[in-house]
């Protein structure tokens, strides 16, 4: 990610290095610290300053890359606002035409909470030409948190994602490509029986299996009686199954590989515990048995495919196991010899 803007912010007077908070004395004694933006170090950024002069209720930052090919503002428009709006649709106005006269080829980025402000009346104005991305609702059903950009082919992917602070309001993530954007993460709870070194050899050597057929004795003609019989194996079975192989629940998230399975999952799990708990050579012969069982399950699921005959059936397979891309469906129709 290359930048983050926050708007409103709730920062104190000092502000966190890496950052660049608007000025506290915007606020008029309303709490936090106006708005911010994150910068990547690599990009070098630093806070830019138009030419014509911000009026001091308005909550709006500048910030460009040291190349000048992109300039990202935070802006913030309360409910109920000290300044007409149109004193901030001016200063933006202003701002852009600024920057597309001196940087022609600069991308121009403008975020924040907007609240009732209307997008057309900043689409509108001349000669701004931005576009508003966001399409889904990010405060309720409304969408009051919005990203203008110059260039609408910048950000080909918009994701409105919850946010990970107590907020009302969602976070929105641009994603330059749709190939470097993944998914929202979920994390589904499964229930299953582990088997551990102990528990089959445990359950063999006791005579259940007398006591099942002890218990089931001889054929019952009576349909009631039948039943009850059955509920009867029904009820023993699983009381041993508990006793023996209890039930453990286990939480797999969406974005895990696909080679990895529940009994994988818990492996890894008594891996790090023990790991965690100093004891190195149990946990170095256990993951020894995750690879062996990682191996065979890669094994299973690429079983049928022939490598020498379909190789890209055989990449798509691998991308899946390992989760390192996306593999575009083929398109009907064209193929490389339609294309001469």
């Amino acid at each position: 990610m290359t930048y983050v803007t926050v708007a409103p912010t709730s920062f104190p007077t000092s502000s966190p290095s890496g950052i660049w908070p608007l000025d506290n004395s915007r606020r008029h004694s309303r709490r936090g610290g106006g708005v911010a933006v994150y910068a990547r170090s690599s990009l070098h950024a630093s806070r830019w300053s138009p030419s014509v002069a911000c009026l001091s209720a308005l909550e709006i930052d500048w910030v460009r890359t040291r190349d000048n090919l992109v300039f990202v503002a935070a802006v913030y428009h309360p409910p109920r606002p000290t300044y007409k709006p149109d004193d901030l649709l001016s200063y933006i106005e202003t701002s852009v035409a600024e920057i597309s006269h001196d940087f022609p080829l600069a991308e121009i980025v403008l975020a924040g909470d907007l609240n009732q402000l209307d997008d057309k009346e900043v689409i509108e104005r001349r000669p701004t030409g931005l576009t508003q991305v966001v399409n889904q609702p990010t405060c309720g059903a409304n969408i009051l948190d919005r990203v203008f950009v110059s260039n609408p082919a910048i950000y080909m992917c918009i994701r409105v994602v919850s946010s990970t602070v107590r907020s009302d309001h969602k976070a929105i993530v641009c994603f330059p490509d749709r190939d470097s954007s993944s998914g929202p993460k979920t994390r589904t709870l499964h229930t299953y029986r582990p088997h551990t070194p102990l528990s089959i050899p445990t359950f063999c050597k006791l005579p259940h299996a007398l006591i099942l057929v002890i218990n089931i004795r001889r054929p019952v003609q009576n349909r009631l009686l039948t039943q009850a019989e059955f509920n009867h194996f029904y009820n023993t079975m699983h009381a041993l199954l508990n006793e023996f192989f209890p039930l453990r629940t286990i939480t797999l998230s969406s974005r895990e590989p696909a080679y990895i399975t529940l009994e994988i999952q818990n492996m890894l799990r008594r891996k790090n515990r023990l790991m965690r708990a100093s004891r190195v050579e149990k946990a170095g012969a256990l993951a020894v048995q995750i690879g062996k069982k990682i191996s065979a399950q890669c094994r299973g699921l690429l079983q049928g495919i022939n490598a020498r005959t379909d190789a890209k059936a055989l990449w798509s397979a691998v991308c899946h196991l390992t989760n390192r891309g996306k593999v575009e469906p083929a398109v009907d129709g064209i193929t490389a010899e339609s294309l001469l």
